[in-house]
């Protein structure tokens, strides 16, 4: 048995730090929102595109990442 546990250590490993990235990731899209409404409101409309575009990489890394089941 315990063969098998040192064996399945890294899988487990693994898997707890996607499962806490994923968390982390639910926290992000209210702060990027939070990120352009700041953006807009001082009238720096340059910087909204690239904090789309960041936002966007999160969420599909994220949902690849549930869809595959690592």
């Amino acid at each position: 048995m315990l063969v098998y546990a040192k064996r399945e250590i890294g899988a487990l490993s693994l898997g707890m730090v996607y499962l806490w990235l994923s968390c982390v990731s639910d926290f992000v899209v209210p702060l990027y929102i939070g990120f352009v409404i700041n953006v807009l409101e001082k009238g720096e409309f340059h910087k909204v595109g690239g904090l789309c575009w960041q936002l966007f990489i999160i969420i599909v890394v994220r949902y690849f990442v549930i869809l595959t089941n690592i």
